[in-house]
């Protein structure tokens, strides 16, 4: 794509690398072989080992067989730092056909300006977390480009965006408070015109340790469930007819925020469920019931399959 996504003659210092790695493993057919052996060898079994005996997961089973008429972006309430891994988790778990390939923008901050957090963004997923968004006025031109960037890249089939749309993680203590939508997902929405699919996630924490210590625990599903409501297609297409405007782009994110605090109450019941011990072992919402997706070989195979996307 030639914009200034890709022109990173701006950027100094480490963000210059890092720029230049994210660019090469989105951009090249061998970086998004990588980044697709990784986020589905590496990253996918990293995570599940972590998490995977705790993930119940609802409203999946819905959409395993739909069929998208191009990308797809998923938007989520955000509490960690691991939410969208979770849903990435539950999605590449039950191998749903129309996750091929990836997106994740970040902010800069750590991922793109510093050493350890560019070793955990291409190191472990590929550098699947790009575009990054940066704070800086003077860096305005490249958020712009990277909203081009995933607005050409929902237009082919297969594509997944994750997007918070509330811009930074809520911190407050109940979890079932979020915090306004911000316009910039109503903008890649309504220029691509992709499938949107609103999740609410709840049970997660940053401690990475803490969450291994419940997973493995005899009681981590009844006390400490990660669980995952998957709501259906959200419909938006009367907003598309409208002349675009920025006003326009926030009606759009608040409409998405409000299918995803649609979900909390199926979310709550769920949770409850576990709690009293109504939800069996063997009940198929609990993600490791069912079978791991793919063997090494037949991953290797789907590798080769990947293009890079015409942007």
């Amino acid at each position: 794509m030639d914009s200034d996504q890709n022109d990173d003659s701006r950027l100094r210092g480490w963000e210059h690398l890092a720029h230049r790695l994210g660019s090469a493993a989105n951009g090249t057919s061998a970086g998004q072989r990588l980044q697709f052996l990784l986020l589905r060898g590496l990253t996918y079994r990293l995570a599940f080992e972590v998490l995977g005996r705790r993930i119940l997961v609802d409203g999946l089973d819905e959409l395993t067989s739909y069929k998208p008429h191009g990308g797809v972006i998923i938007v989520s309430n955000h509490r960690t730092f691991f939410d969208l891994f979770a849903i990435l988790l539950a999605m590449v778990h039950r191998d749903i056909a129309w996750t091929q390939t990836f997106s994740f923008p970040v902010r800069s901050r750590f991922f793109y300006d510093s050493p350890i957090g560019t070793l955990v963004n291409m190191g472990l997923g590929g550098g699947a977390m790009y575009p990054p968004i940066f704070r800086e006025t003077s860096k305005a031109a490249y958020n712009n480009a990277a909203v081009d960037y995933l607005t050409a890249s929902l237009k082919q089939p297969g594509h997944v965006v994750g997007i918070h749309p509330e811009g930074t993680r809520s911190r407050g203590a109940d979890p079932y408070v979020l915090l306004p939508a911000q316009p910039g997902v109503g903008k890649i929405a309504l220029q691509s015109g992709a499938t949107v699919l609103p999740v609410f996630s709840a049970g997660l924490s940053n401690d990475l340790l803490g969450e291994l210590k419940s997973t493995r625990s005899a009681d981590g599903r009844h006390l400490r469930p990660i669980i995952l409501v998957f709501g259906k297609p959200i419909d938006y297409e009367d907003l598309r007819a409208k002349p675009p405007r920025l006003t326009l782009q926030k009606r759009a994110a608040d409409r998405f925020m409000a299918h995803v605090e649609a979900l909390m109450p199926r979310e709550r019941e769920l949770r409850a469920a576990c709690a009293a011990g109504e939800i069996s072992d063997d009940d198929p919402a609990w993600l490791a019931n069912h079978p791991v997706p793919h063997a090494a070989s037949a991953l290797w195979q789907r590798s080769k399959s990947l293009a890079v996307r015409d942007r």
